[in-house]
């Protein structure tokens, strides 16, 4: 089984695919390979653009992909775990936030409901939720790919805000620092959403029962306290997933 995603979801992981460090490939990649191993299938990874990981789903070039959140376009070329028809957060890979980061000397401003300002463009990954995000608070998005680019971006004030998923945030601010203080988190999130290993249908089709075990056996992993301690021993507990 391959699964794509986006480099910072596998930051031990160079871009030939090869492990910096294999006894700690980084949290996901343990919980992702430990559900394979329940259901008696091996798991390999590949990294790329968001959009390209979508694109690679939609051409069966990869099994699935994760973490992506459901919406009605995926759903036309990517299976998800469903019930009663519904996206089910039981079996989701993760829960997770969009948070707007602003410039310290950024105009914009965000009280919980409208994003108030009148330079409009906030930096946003390419094919991305954030997208739809930015474009429903009636801002510009500046598309664009890699999160620390995209921070880097917006501690140079190359736009006012930066619409980005929070977790990865934190660990790219947890390896460099020196970003801290160019970049504020604002609250509440503007999205909550659930990211799931969303597989092609093809693939589905052929190994329904593969599948509908890697689902269970991915929510049950993180639905026990083993977890929480997993992803706190990658990151001294500075945040968890």
């Amino acid at each position: 089984m391959t699964l794509a995603t986006i480099p910072e979801s596998i930051p031990a992981m160079t871009t030939d695919g090869t492990m910096t460090n294999p006894d700690r490939p980084g949290f996901r990649v343990e919980i992702l390979r430990s559900a394979g191993n329940q259901c008696g299938v091996s798991v390999n990874f590949v990294t790329a653009p968001w959009r390209r990981v979508l694109e690679q789903v939609k051409t069966e070039a990869v099994d699935g992909a994760f973490s992506a959140s459901w919406s009605a376009e995926r759903a036309q070329y990517g299976v998800f775990p469903l019930k009663g028809g519904v996206p089910d957060p039981a079996r989701a890979m993760k829960g997770y936030s969009y948070i707007l980061y602003l410039h310290p000397e950024s105009k914009l401003s965000w009280n919980g409901r409208t994003v108030e300002g009148s330079n409009r463009k906030v930096i946003v990954e390419r094919g991305a939720a954030g997208v739809d995000i930015a474009i429903k608070l009636g801002l510009e998005p500046l598309e664009n790919t890699g999160y620390a680019t995209m921070l880097r971006m917006l501690a140079r004030r190359r736009a006012e805000g930066l619409i980005a998923i929070e977790s990865h945030v934190n660990e790219i601010l947890a390896a460099n620092p020196e970003l801290v203080a160019e970049v504020k988190a604002q609250q509440p999130p503007l999205e909550s959403l659930y990211g799931y290993v969303m597989f092609n249908k093809g693939f589905y089709q052929a190994n329904t029962a593969l599948v509908e075990c890697f689902w269970k056996a991915l929510g049950d992993i993180r639905s026990k306290p083993a977890y929480r301690e997993l992803v706190k021993s990658y990151n001294d507990g500075k945040f968890l997933e």
